[in-house]
């Protein structure tokens, strides 16, 4: 696992076990580097029986973090669980972190949105050591509610932190790989010498990709007694979310069913 603070298993650790639970000041969101557009179509009605009675969106603004930079959350009036339009903090301030030496070479913020509605990270790319202070301009993108300020938090990928059994560091200028090896048997005894066997590196975000057409659909495939672990990390990659580019049409009288001719007759038996 990468260096990280709080030291945590990723693979043991049951939540809050390697998260910072203490009150954190947090950095407030920062101005937007263009304004947003708000667009609001109120005919036709969508539901008239829901909060959610016309098609809105929001460009830009907030949204910048997404790709493209479009959201219903960042409309201006949205709706549902105490909704409000999108934002992300710009930072923390932790005054028990360690003296960091250069934590914006690939350190990664890992947060929970308050009331644990999606899971936030951010690539951290500021660092005050005399206030420990991190800060970030990338990131938040990977929920689409926002808020001011984050919930329990921990961080990675961080030299200093390279504390614990069995975390790692590579740093990405020398080409070096640091390594803190577990230095006991499953009995308890010391191991002596460096580590035996064999590091492997991930570089495949995809492990297994099925494309069809309606025309030219995939058709039996099959992955049975296989095991598919360990891919590179995506999400840092750009996102967007699941939002609608035109309004819902008007149901027609008795639909014919469509079938999604994508995918077919594929079948699933591995162990992930």
């Amino acid at each position: 696992m990468r260096a990280s603070f709080p030291n945590r298993d990723p693979e043991l650790s049951i939540f809050p076990d390697g998260w910072v639970t203490e009150k954190t000041l947090w950095t407030p969101p920062k101005p937007p580097a263009r304004n947003e557009s708000f667009v609001t179509l109120e005919s036709p009605m969508l539901h008239d029986k829901t909060m959610f009675q016309q098609y809105m969106v929001g460009v830009g603004g907030h949204c910048e973090h997404y790709t493209p930079p479009v959201s219903y959350w960042c409309s201006e009036h949205p709706s549902g669980g105490g909704a409000f339009s999108f934002r992300v903090p710009s930072g923390l301030t932790y005054p028990h972190l360690k003296d960091w030496k250069s934590p914006t070479k690939g350190g990664i913020v890992n947060a929970w949105r308050p009331a644990h509605w999606a899971n936030w990270m951010f690539e951290i790319d500021q660092w005050d050591p005399a206030t420990k202070t991190i800060g970030w301009s990338k990131g938040g993108f990977q929920g689409a509610r926002g808020n001011d300020v984050g919930g329990e938090w921990y961080v990675e990928n961080i030299f200093e932190e390279l504390d614990n059994p069995n975390e790692y560091y590579y740093d990405e200028d020398t080409m070096m790989l640091y390594y803190a090896p577990n230095a006991t048997t499953a009995e308890g005894q010391a191991v002596k010498g460096p580590p035996t066997g064999k590091f492997e590196a991930v570089v495949n975000q995809t492990i297994v990709k099925l494309v069809g057409t309606q025309e030219h659909p995939v058709e039996d495939v099959r992955f049975e007694g296989v095991t598919f672990r360990d891919s590179a990390y995506t999400y840092m990659e750009p996102h967007g979310t699941q939002t609608n580019t035109k309004p819902k049409p008007k149901p027609k009288p008795k639909p014919k069913p469509k079938r999604n001719k994508n995918a077919q007759h594929c079948r699933v038996g591995v162990s992930f």
